[in-house]
């Protein structure tokens, strides 16, 4: 189960779907994809979408002896501001060089809406001078949140000096 709830959104019949050619997992969908059917992504589970506009998607899915592939074609209608849709925040050195940043992999859920995402981190940095920049989107943040908030009121970045 990948989230809680799942078993509400049905089930996906995988007969039909195997293939015998691996398929090339590199971000371009070969014609191999083409031969199998495509389904729409229609199930909000995190989030709001306002009309087909703010988001649509539909995936291929294919399996061989050696796992389940899955390609996900995803339109939005403000594809350009993907580096403002979510919070995110960065840590770079006085060369400019990015010394850490959020990754999803390593984060937790934050209480509140499933989307509201935590990670805590411990860095060693050399001595000098660093600059963070947070960024927020409009549509979920501190103040003007548009599902249930994370539990501890705080969003952004909290840095503490650690004694050696």
């Amino acid at each position: 189960e990948i989230y809680q709830g799942s078993e509400k959104h049905g089930q996906m019949p995988l007969k039909g779907l195997e293939t015998i050619c691996s398929p090339r997992i590199d971000g371009v969908a070969e014609k191999l994809w083409g031969e199998f059917p495509e389904f729409s992504l229609d199930n909000v589970i995190i989030g709001k979408i306002r009309d087909s506009s703010d988001l649509s998607a539909n995936f291929r899915m294919i399996w061989d002896e050696y796992a389940l592939y899955v390609l996900i074609d995803v339109k939005d209608d403000i594809k350009k501001m993907a580096e403002v849709l979510f919070d995110r925040a960065e840590l770079r050195d006085s060369s400019g060089n990015i010394v850490w940043r959020p990754y999803l992999g390593k984060t937790f859920h934050a209480g509140g809406a499933l989307k509201n995402r935590r990670e805590e981190d411990t860095l060693s940095l050399n001595a000098g001078y660093y600059t963070l920049r947070y960024l927020t989107d409009e549509s979920h943040s501190h103040g003007h949140w548009d599902d249930v908030p994370p539990t501890e009121d705080f969003s952004g970045v909290k840095i503490y000096l650690l004694e050696p």
